[in-house]
């Protein structure tokens, strides 16, 4: 039988606002006048040089999957979005190129001649990236929601710099945000039809 709702808990109400999908899973019928399919150049340049069948998972692919299937299968498989507000919503791009590109900063460093290298774990550095992005950007925090400023942005990064700054001085970086590829053979017993 059906699960009980909310079928995936906090998926369907993050940050305190519905999810793009929730009168959809809530109700069991597609209201066909609020969606449309996304664009075709939606889709990542690493799923367009895939061979046809196979599927590219990223991050926020496999982190959307694991939070809600449901999710995954109508923004991936059926390849929706709402009409309103086509695609992703641009606070969130801007929030998370910040996000991104201080990361980038943060773990950056001199390659040595095997094209290795430790990471500099420079917060300056990393916070000015995030800055940098969203100076850019300069009404983001005007439209953004509470999770998506700019001052969120930082308290975010520096946490994030106190949690890992022991583990990770210990890396030897091989590249930033490189894909990587591994097969997986699985069927997906968990999409409804339809």
């Amino acid at each position: 039988g059906d699960m009980a709702w909310p079928r995936f808990g906090r998926s369907c109400v993050p940050y305190s606002r519905k999810c793009t999908f929730y009168d959809v899973c809530r109700s069991g019928r597609m209201f066909k006048e609020m969606f449309t399919e996304r664009e075709p150049d939606y889709v990542d340049e690493a799923q367009e040089t895939a061979p046809d069948g196979v599927t590219v998972l990223n991050v926020s692919r496999l982190n959307t999957f694991r939070a809600c299937p449901e999710l995954y299968r109508l923004m991936y498989v059926k390849n929706l979005a709402r009409s309103v507000d086509e695609e992703t919503d641009p606070k969130q791009l801007v929030f998370g190129t910040a996000i991104h590109e201080a990361l980038r900063a943060w773990y950056s460093g001199k390659p040595n001649k095997a094209g290795t290298w430790k990471p500099k774990l420079d917060d300056d550095a990393a916070i000015e990236a995030a800055r940098t992005v969203f100076r850019e950007h300069p009404n983001h925090d005007d439209n953004a929601d509470e999770v998506h400023t700019s001052g969120y942005a930082e308290l975010m990064l520096k946490r994030y710099f106190e949690r890992y700054r022991k583990t990770d001085r210990e890396l030897t970086i091989t590249g930033v945000e490189v894909p990587l590829t591994a097969e997986v053979h699985a069927e997906p017993p968990f999409f409804r039809k339809g």
